[in-house]
């Protein structure tokens, strides 16, 4: 792990980190788990059985994947300072994705 400065973070900035990660956690719990799985699974998928199975593969993958890549993108953003154009590159990001998710057609 690496060393803070010692710096305690400003009231506000943390209010708004926290308002941050509450309204980004409402939408992997809502979507991710509960309605974007059964419409892939019910809709999409050829049928329910492979559906679930892909879409544990695709989930677990995933799981793997931010494991991997965590440690280094959290090494970057510590070492380079800023972390607000990172937070929102990524929040952009996530938004184009989530907006690709309506193409999503059986």
């Amino acid at each position: 792990m690496t060393q803070g400065s010692g710096r305690i973070a400003p009231r506000r900035g943390l209010f708004g980190w926290c308002l941050y990660d509450w309204a980004n956690s409402a939408f992997p719990t809502v979507i991710t788990t509960f309605v974007f799985s059964a419409y892939f699974t019910k809709a999409i998928a050829a049928d329910e059985i492979s559906g679930t199975a892909q879409w544990g593969i695709a989930i677990s993958l995933s799981g793997l994947f931010v494991a991997l890549l965590s440690p280094f993108l959290g090494a970057i953003a510590d070492h380079g300072g800023r972390r607000k154009p990172w937070v929102f590159v990524l929040t952009l990001l996530c938004v184009v994705a989530s907006a690709l998710l309506w193409l999503a057609r059986p």
